[in-house]
Protein backbone atom coordinates (compact mmCIF):
# COMPACT_ATOMS: atom_id res chain seq x y z
CA UNK A 1 0.00 0.00 0.00
CA UNK A 2 1.14 2.81 -1.28
CA UNK A 3 1.05 6.21 1.28
CA UNK A 4 0.23 9.65 -0.18
CA UNK A 5 2.31 12.41 0.16
CA UNK A 6 0.09 14.36 2.45
CA UNK A 7 -0.69 11.86 4.45
CA UNK A 8 2.01 11.56 5.06
CA UNK A 9 3.27 14.63 6.08
CA UNK A 10 -0.04 14.82 8.68
CA UNK A 11 1.67 11.84 10.46
CA UNK A 12 5.02 13.70 11.14
CA UNK A 13 2.99 16.75 11.66
CA UNK A 14 0.91 14.92 14.28
CA UNK A 15 3.61 13.37 15.97
CA UNK A 16 5.92 16.64 16.14
CA UNK A 17 2.71 18.45 17.92
CA UNK A 18 2.67 16.04 20.19
CA UNK A 19 6.34 15.84 21.15
CA UNK A 20 6.09 19.51 21.51
CA UNK A 21 3.23 19.71 23.59
CA UNK A 22 5.41 16.70 26.28
CA UNK A 23 8.11 19.32 26.54
CA UNK A 24 11.73 18.48 26.58
CA UNK A 25 11.42 15.80 29.01
CA UNK A 26 8.98 13.94 27.16
CA UNK A 27 5.96 12.62 28.66
CA UNK A 28 7.71 12.95 32.38
CA UNK A 29 7.01 15.73 34.58
CA UNK A 30 9.51 18.88 34.83
CA UNK A 31 12.38 17.48 37.48
CA UNK A 32 13.11 19.95 40.11
CA UNK A 33 15.46 19.72 43.08
CA UNK A 34 14.42 18.25 45.96
CA UNK A 35 14.48 19.71 49.07
CA UNK A 36 16.71 17.12 51.55
CA UNK A 37 14.33 15.39 54.22
CA UNK A 38 13.81 16.49 57.63
CA UNK A 39 15.11 13.94 59.82
CA UNK A 40 12.62 13.16 62.72
CA UNK A 41 15.84 12.85 65.41
CA UNK A 42 17.43 15.83 64.25
CA UNK A 43 20.20 17.35 66.15
CA UNK A 44 18.00 20.23 66.70
CA UNK A 45 16.23 17.88 69.07
CA UNK A 46 19.15 15.35 70.36
CA UNK A 47 20.10 16.57 73.86
CA UNK A 48 22.82 14.49 74.10
CA UNK A 49 24.66 16.25 72.17
CA UNK A 50 23.90 19.54 72.64
CA UNK A 51 27.29 22.07 73.35
CA UNK A 52 27.11 24.45 75.94
CA UNK A 53 30.60 26.90 76.32
CA UNK A 54 32.22 30.15 76.11
CA UNK A 55 34.17 31.72 73.63
CA UNK A 56 34.94 34.54 71.48
CA UNK A 57 33.10 35.87 68.39
CA UNK A 58 35.63 36.27 65.47
CA UNK A 59 35.01 37.62 61.74
CA UNK A 60 37.16 35.30 60.03
CA UNK A 61 38.71 36.63 56.84
CA UNK A 62 38.86 33.22 55.01
CA UNK A 63 36.30 31.56 52.20
CA UNK A 64 34.48 35.08 51.64
CA UNK A 65 34.58 35.89 55.29
CA UNK A 66 32.06 34.49 58.04
CA UNK A 67 31.37 34.94 61.78
CA UNK A 68 33.00 31.93 63.55
CA UNK A 69 33.46 31.72 67.60
CA UNK A 70 36.49 30.45 68.77
CA UNK A 71 35.61 28.61 71.88
CA UNK A 72 37.49 28.53 75.56
CA UNK A 73 37.47 24.83 75.40
CA UNK A 74 40.34 25.52 72.12
CA UNK A 75 37.50 24.32 69.37
CA UNK A 76 36.14 26.56 66.98
CA UNK A 77 32.19 26.52 66.13
CA UNK A 78 30.69 28.00 62.88
CA UNK A 79 27.43 29.09 63.43
CA UNK A 80 24.57 29.23 61.40
CA UNK A 81 23.04 32.44 60.93
CA UNK A 82 24.44 34.49 63.86
CA UNK A 83 22.12 37.18 64.96
CA UNK A 84 23.92 40.36 63.35
CA UNK A 85 23.28 41.89 66.75
CA UNK A 86 25.96 39.46 68.14
CA UNK A 87 28.45 40.15 64.83
CA UNK A 88 30.89 41.79 66.65
CA UNK A 89 34.64 40.98 66.57
CA UNK A 90 36.15 40.31 69.90
CA UNK A 91 32.55 39.58 71.70
CA UNK A 92 32.74 37.46 74.51
CA UNK A 93 29.82 34.43 74.83
CA UNK A 94 27.78 32.11 76.55
CA UNK A 95 25.98 30.22 74.34
CA UNK A 96 23.98 26.37 74.08
CA UNK A 97 24.26 24.95 70.64
CA UNK A 98 23.71 21.74 68.25
CA UNK A 99 26.25 20.38 66.14
CA UNK A 100 24.91 19.75 62.49
CA UNK A 101 26.26 16.53 61.50
CA UNK A 102 24.13 16.05 58.36
CA UNK A 103 25.23 19.65 56.49
CA UNK A 104 28.19 21.16 55.56
CA UNK A 105 29.86 23.94 54.73
CA UNK A 106 32.50 25.79 52.40
CA UNK A 107 34.22 27.33 54.91
CA UNK A 108 35.74 24.39 56.32
CA UNK A 109 36.64 25.71 59.76
CA UNK A 110 35.11 24.47 63.14
CA UNK A 111 32.36 22.12 63.74
CA UNK A 112 29.21 23.38 62.30
CA UNK A 113 26.88 24.35 65.13
CA UNK A 114 22.81 25.84 65.13
CA UNK A 115 22.85 27.93 68.54
CA UNK A 116 19.93 27.15 70.51
CA UNK A 117 21.27 30.01 73.00
CA UNK A 118 23.55 32.80 73.12
CA UNK A 119 23.97 35.61 75.38
CA UNK A 120 26.97 38.37 75.85
CA UNK A 121 29.39 37.35 78.52
CA UNK A 122 30.01 40.34 81.20
CA UNK A 123 33.67 39.56 81.86
CA UNK A 124 34.25 43.00 83.63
Amino acid sequence: MKLKPYTFNLSIAFSLAALGCAGANGNQAPVTPEMPAVNESSSKTDVDNRIAATGTVRYLNISGGFWGIVGDDGKNYDPLGLDPAFQQDGLRVHFEAVPETELMSTHMWGTLITLVHIEPLNDG
